[in-house]
Protein backbone atom coordinates (compact mmCIF):
# COMPACT_ATOMS: atom_id res chain seq x y z
CA UNK A 1 0.00 0.00 0.00
CA UNK A 2 2.95 2.45 0.85
CA UNK A 3 3.91 1.52 -2.68
CA UNK A 4 0.76 3.13 -4.22
CA UNK A 5 -0.16 6.03 -1.85
CA UNK A 6 1.47 7.05 1.36
CA UNK A 7 -1.19 9.58 2.73
CA UNK A 8 -3.01 6.36 3.30
CA UNK A 9 -0.41 4.14 4.26
CA UNK A 10 0.16 6.33 7.16
CA UNK A 11 -3.59 6.83 8.18
CA UNK A 12 -4.02 2.67 8.36
CA UNK A 13 -0.64 2.59 10.24
CA UNK A 14 -1.80 4.72 12.86
CA UNK A 15 -5.33 3.05 12.43
CA UNK A 16 -3.48 -0.17 13.68
CA UNK A 17 -1.28 1.46 16.05
CA UNK A 18 -4.61 2.42 18.32
CA UNK A 19 -5.18 -1.32 18.58
CA UNK A 20 -4.35 -2.98 21.77
CA UNK A 21 -1.52 -5.32 20.77
CA UNK A 22 -0.13 -6.00 24.62
CA UNK A 23 0.74 -10.06 24.27
CA UNK A 24 -0.37 -10.03 20.74
CA UNK A 25 1.53 -10.83 17.64
CA UNK A 26 2.03 -8.16 14.48
CA UNK A 27 2.95 -9.92 11.18
CA UNK A 28 4.61 -7.79 8.30
CA UNK A 29 4.84 -9.04 4.78
CA UNK A 30 8.53 -8.06 4.56
CA UNK A 31 8.96 -7.50 8.47
CA UNK A 32 8.60 -10.76 10.26
CA UNK A 33 6.35 -10.84 13.38
CA UNK A 34 6.46 -9.13 16.27
CA UNK A 35 5.11 -10.37 19.92
CA UNK A 36 3.69 -8.61 23.01
CA UNK A 37 5.89 -5.24 23.80
CA UNK A 38 7.97 -6.02 20.64
CA UNK A 39 4.81 -5.71 18.64
CA UNK A 40 3.87 -2.22 20.16
CA UNK A 41 7.51 -1.10 19.76
CA UNK A 42 8.01 -1.76 16.25
CA UNK A 43 4.48 -0.69 15.52
CA UNK A 44 4.94 2.67 16.91
CA UNK A 45 8.45 3.70 15.65
CA UNK A 46 6.78 2.19 11.94
CA UNK A 47 4.30 5.13 12.54
CA UNK A 48 7.21 7.82 13.52
CA UNK A 49 9.08 6.72 10.33
CA UNK A 50 6.39 7.19 7.97
CA UNK A 51 5.02 10.14 9.66
CA UNK A 52 8.44 11.99 9.43
CA UNK A 53 8.81 10.51 5.93
CA UNK A 54 5.60 11.93 5.02
CA UNK A 55 6.13 15.49 6.26
CA UNK A 56 9.85 15.26 4.65
CA UNK A 57 8.06 14.55 1.10
CA UNK A 58 5.25 17.57 1.85
CA UNK A 59 7.52 19.87 3.28
CA UNK A 60 10.29 19.46 0.23
CA UNK A 61 7.71 19.44 -2.54
CA UNK A 62 5.88 22.82 -0.91
CA UNK A 63 9.61 24.85 -1.14
CA UNK A 64 8.95 23.73 -4.82
CA UNK A 65 11.39 20.95 -4.77
CA UNK A 66 11.13 18.78 -7.91
CA UNK A 67 9.57 15.57 -7.53
CA UNK A 68 11.80 13.53 -9.73
CA UNK A 69 14.78 14.48 -8.04
CA UNK A 70 13.56 13.70 -4.72
CA UNK A 71 12.88 10.02 -6.10
CA UNK A 72 16.23 10.05 -7.60
CA UNK A 73 17.82 11.32 -3.69
CA UNK A 74 15.72 8.94 -2.18
CA UNK A 75 16.62 5.90 -4.38
CA UNK A 76 20.39 6.55 -4.09
CA UNK A 77 20.13 6.63 -0.64
CA UNK A 78 18.65 3.14 -0.68
CA UNK A 79 20.91 1.88 -3.46
CA UNK A 80 24.35 2.78 -1.72
CA UNK A 81 22.63 1.45 2.10
CA UNK A 82 22.24 -2.53 0.55
CA UNK A 83 19.80 -2.81 2.55
CA UNK A 84 17.29 -3.77 -0.53
CA UNK A 85 19.73 -5.33 -2.63
CA UNK A 86 17.14 -8.04 -4.30
CA UNK A 87 15.42 -5.08 -5.84
CA UNK A 88 16.70 -3.22 -8.72
CA UNK A 89 16.94 0.09 -8.97
CA UNK A 90 13.90 0.40 -11.92
CA UNK A 91 11.80 -0.94 -8.93
CA UNK A 92 12.45 1.52 -6.30
CA UNK A 93 12.47 4.36 -8.83
CA UNK A 94 9.03 3.18 -9.63
CA UNK A 95 8.08 2.60 -5.86
CA UNK A 96 9.19 5.71 -4.66
CA UNK A 97 7.70 7.55 -7.40
CA UNK A 98 4.59 6.65 -6.55
CA UNK A 99 4.84 7.22 -3.01
CA UNK A 100 6.19 11.20 -3.46
CA UNK A 101 3.68 11.63 -6.33
CA UNK A 102 1.07 10.73 -4.03
CA UNK A 103 2.01 13.30 -1.51
CA UNK A 104 2.22 15.71 -4.21
CA UNK A 105 -1.36 14.81 -5.51
CA UNK A 106 -3.03 15.11 -2.36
Amino acid sequence: MANDNLPIYLKTLERIGKLNTRGGVICFEHGGAFIGEDADTFMQKAIELTRSQYEFYRQELEKGGDHDELVKTEVAKIMADGTFDLITEEILTQVFTSMVLSVKNQ
